[in-house]
């Protein structure tokens, strides 16, 4: 309220001022006539001028306020959003297939194949337009980078189950029939799968990194 208030002794300086100069011009009023009761309404009216005007500007500084305060928790929603939806996808997403990954050994074909999931993180593109409000560069830049490495990472994976299915389609036709052509199509297929895998199992792990440490920034944004 104070800070709010600082204008208004230079406000009244200002109009008494105004009534000085009012005074000096046309000395005192009479006390016992009309123009006393005049120069009373003239005080009262400057009075009542300063006072709106402060009510005013008191009122639009506590919207100004209100809005800040709106915005800043609908920051928090956000973001407390994009880490509980972050938290669940990795969750599901470790137990259909993350947790084998983790223990893949590399130069073997990964043999999981997996569902990925329609359009994922529905909130955080539904939100997309308040990371740019984001205060911390860094929170902004990690969102922003965890969302392109898990796409990155369902992109890997949906070319890993072609793959896979290619490997298994050429497994099948030599176990119906052992010829030369059959051994080494699927010889080749196999190769195929485990140089991906390896591949895979990259962007799995940097993709665990990045959603640890986008998880981190976020609870610590919201302490």
């Amino acid at each position: 309220m104070k800070n709010c208030c600082s204008w208004l002794p230079e406000a009244t300086a200002i109009a008494g001022v105004a009534i000085g100069a009012g005074v000096a011009f046309k000395g005192w009023p009479n006390v016992e006539g009309q123009t006393w009761a005049a120069w009373v309404q003239a005080v009262g009216s400057v009075g009542a001028i300063l006072v709106a005007v402060w009510v005013a500007h008191d009122q639009h500084r506590k919207a100004e306020a209100r809005a800040l305060q709106q915005e800043a928790q609908e920051l928090r929603n956000f973001l407390s959003g994009v880490r509980e939806e972050l938290r669940v996808h990795w969750e599901i997403y470790q137990e259909q297939v993350g947790n084998d990954l983790d223990v893949h050994k590399e130069g073997m074909p990964f043999l999981n194949w997996w569902p990925l999931p329609v359009q994922p993180f529905k909130f955080y593109r539904a939100g997309i337009e308040k990371i740019g409000k984001l205060k911390s560069d860094g929170l902004r830049r990690e969102l922003i980078r965890v969302n392109v490495v898990v796409e990155g990472l369902l992109a890997t994976y949906q070319t890993h189950n072609s793959l896979l299915d290619a490997y298994q389609n050429r497994a099948t036709a030599l176990r119906e029939s052992e010829s030369e052509p059959n051994r080494h199509a699927a010889q080749e297929a196999e190769d195929e799968l485990i140089q991906y895998s390896k591949s895979l199992l990259d962007h799995h792990r940097q993709a665990k990194r990045d959603v640890s440490n986008v998880d981190a920034l976020i609870s610590s944004e919201l302490k």
